[in-house]
C-alpha cells in the first residue's frame, strides 16, 4: 500500500486530485492507494506530528494559513521525512 496525501486550501484541487488517483487506483490492480486528505498545512502538520506517514505529498505551494514550502522543510525534518516523495502543486501560473 502506498500512503498518498494532497494538500490543498482549494477543496475543489484536492477533490480533483483525489478523484484522479481513486480512479487511477481502481484501474490498477497491483497497487493499492491509501489517500488522506487536507485543507490546510496547519492540519497537514498536525497528522504528521501524530505519527501519519506518507510515501507521496501533493502539496500546494501558496495557502493562507502555513504555506507548502514550510510544510514541506517541517515534513523533511521528520523521521523518514527525506525519504517522502513532495510534488508542489499550485494554481498559479
Amino acid at each position: 500500500m502506498i500512503h498518498v496525501a494532497i494538500c490543498d486550501d482549494d477543496s475543489n484541487i484536492v477533490e480533483y486530485i483525489g478523484k484522479y488517483l481513486e480512479t487511477k487506483n481502481k484501474q490498477t490492480s497491483d497497487i493499492t492507494l491509501d489517500i488522506s486528505l487536507y485543507k490546510s498545512g496547519e492540519d497537514f502538520l498536525r497528522a504528521i506530528e501524530t505519527g501519519d506517514k506518507f510515501q507521496i505529498v501533493f502539496m500546494d505551494i501558496q495557502m493562507n494559513d502555513v504555506n507548502g514550502v514550510e510544510v514541506g522543510k517541517t515534513l523533511r525534518s521528520q523521521p523518514d521525512g527525506d525519504d517522502v516523495i513532495m510534488i508542489y502543486i499550485s494554481y498559479y501560473d
